[in-house]
């Protein structure tokens, strides 16, 4: 799975895989921002990179069930919208880091680039909401407070906006 995807960084990166950096951090002293390993603090940044350490491709199953859609659309005569959420990359990069915060951006921006050339809008809302408009705080979620909501609805508004307008008009968000 997932998991066992080896990771290849441009740089040196001391952990082959997901699982070998998430029980890297169980073994730490303290956090990437310097915070003291425990329990209690070890469980997110753990969370994130079971979720987020891996790099997309060809071979990624949601890569596949992505192409199968953007394939019916096509058929069909929809226009197709794919939407990246935001996530609270202020509180991964302060827990796990930058190099997590790289694989992420590294994995919108093959979507933004793959389905933008399949005549497919795709939103790049990844980075778009700040940590202190995240209302969970110890997992990994998309529950927003009103002033993230806001700020993904108009990104979204923005870029629906900006179909209807000719391609020299369009305005593509990607952050």
């Amino acid at each position: 799975g997932i998991q066992k995807q080896n990771l290849n960084f441009p740089y040196y990166f001391p952990y082959k895989d997901a699982a070998a950096w998430d029980k890297a951090i169980g073994c730490q002293d303290h956090l990437y921002n310097g915070q003291q390993v425990s329990m209690d603090t070890t469980a997110l940044p753990c969370h994130y990179i079971k979720s987020f350490a891996y790099q997309m491709n060809e071979d990624n199953p949601r890569v596949q069930d992505f192409d199968k859609i953007v394939k019916l659309c096509k058929r069909r005569g929809w226009r197709l919208v794919l939407h990246i959420l935001p996530d609270n990359i202020d509180q991964i990069k302060a827990l796990a880091g930058p190099d997590l915060v790289f694989l992420m951006k590294q994995n919108a921006d093959y979507i933004v680039k793959r389905y933008s050339t399949h005549n497919v809008t795709v939103v790049n809302n990844q980075n778009i909401v700040r940590d202190q408009d995240f209302r969970d705080r110890d997992f990994p979620t998309e529950h927003y407070k009103q002033a993230g909501r806001q700020a993904v609805a108009d990104a979204i508004a923005e870029q629906l906006g900006d179909l209807d307008k000719a391609p020299s008009e369009k305005n593509h968000r990607n952050n």
